[in-house]
């Protein structure tokens, strides 16, 4: 599992014997790996980081903003950026920002994560899985009793050729040393979609 390979590179960089042993969630009978982020962080943990505020589309009705406090700060390390992966007429896959509302349940979605090891108490280190977006690449399963058998095929044909860049989509971006991340997409991170095809293999 890639979550024992990076365990395997932070022990490596830290004290011998410090990481604390990864432990998996299960989902049914699969292993599985949790993620998620905080929406506060100390103030005296900010390091230098300008507070930010929460966009409307996470805090419609203020109640994130109205529980900061002197201890408390928003920042950008705790924002989650959300997305849409949509194939144009011109078959190029482009990224849109999108409500996290319109994510749900049983979706096939993609992930930008930071793996991060944190102290514990007597020298211990634990990895934790910190969620930075999630780009939404086919809600078609929702969609079934909604349309017809030829609009569903087509949906889910033009929805698996998205779903199908995560086998060779952009590489992974790695932390600088000062864990300074870029998340999202840029305009040279659009893919075409027929060329990515006719590089595959399809089962």
């Amino acid at each position: 599992m890639l979550a024992m390979a990076l365990l395997h590179k932070f022990e490596r960089s830290l004290p011998h014997n410090t990481m604390e042993a990864w432990v998996p969630s299960y989902y049914e009978t699969f292993e599985a790996l949790d993620m998620g982020n905080r929406y506060f962080t100390d103030r005296r943990d900010i390091n230098g980081d300008t507070p930010i505020s929460f966009g409307t589309k996470i805090d419609p009705h203020d109640i994130l903003t109205n529980a900061l406090s002197n201890e408390f700060v928003h920042l950008q390390e705790n924002k989650v950026e959300y997305y849409e992966a949509q194939q144009g007429t011109d078959n190029v896959i482009r990224y849109y920002e999108i409500n996290p509302m319109k994510i749900r349940p049983g979706d096939v979605v993609e992930v930008q994560v930071s793996f991060v090891a944190i102290p514990l108490k007597q020298q211990r280190y634990k990895l934790l899985v910190v969620l930075r977006a999630i780009t939404l690449l086919d809600c078609s399963p929702l969609r079934v009793s909604q349309h017809s058998a030829k609009v569903r095929n087509a949906n889910r044909k033009q929805n698996a050729n998205i779903a199908r860049r995560m086998s060779r989509g952009a590489e992974p971006r790695r932390a600088s040393q000062s864990l300074k991340r870029k998340i999202g997409y840029e305009e040279d991170e659009e893919h075409d979609a027929g060329e990515k095809l006719s590089k595959m293999r399809l089962d």
